[in-house]
């Protein structure tokens, strides 16, 4: 079984490279919507009906100090808007990817006794996740 190395993971959004994770869930990504849900009519007779929306919100928490966090700031004050790519080169590689993606809102600003990671929130029109094992593939 294969141990998770944050090392292996590179993730990178409109030419900004994420560096300096916090320790424990560092990335999140995941669809807005259900990809399918089922309908039911008036008989009871059910139907599977596909969600066109497969927009998504990608999660990136950073330790105060790294750089990222500066250059986000920037990035959101100007409304930047780009691709991400977020790609893991253990035995599981999993990939994500969006063609169009903006930061929801600045970072909170947190302080406190225990170091406070920054957690920055992007939300991307079309969110493809893709999982395959080198062991099998």
């Amino acid at each position: 079984m294969a141990t998770f190395d944050p090392r292996n993971t590179v993730s990178n959004w409109a030419s900004i490279m994420i560096q300096a994770p916090m320790d424990g869930e560092f990335f999140n990504a995941e669809h807005q919507e259900n990809a399918v849900e089922l309908h039911k009519g008036s008989q009871g007779h059910g139907t599977f009906v596909i969600n066109a929306n497969e927009s998504g919100i990608i999660t990136v928490t950073l330790i105060p100090s790294s750089i990222t966090n500066a250059q986000l700031s920037a990035a959101a004050k100007a409304n930047l808007r780009g691709p991400w790519l977020t790609k893991e080169l253990d035995d599981v590689t999993t990939v994500v990817t969006a063609a169009d993606a903006m930061i929801m809102k600045h970072a909170p600003i947190k302080k406190g006794n225990k170091l406070i990671g920054m957690e920055w929130k992007f939300i991307c029109d079309k969110l493809v996740i893709n999982i395959t094992n080198k062991l099998t593939t």
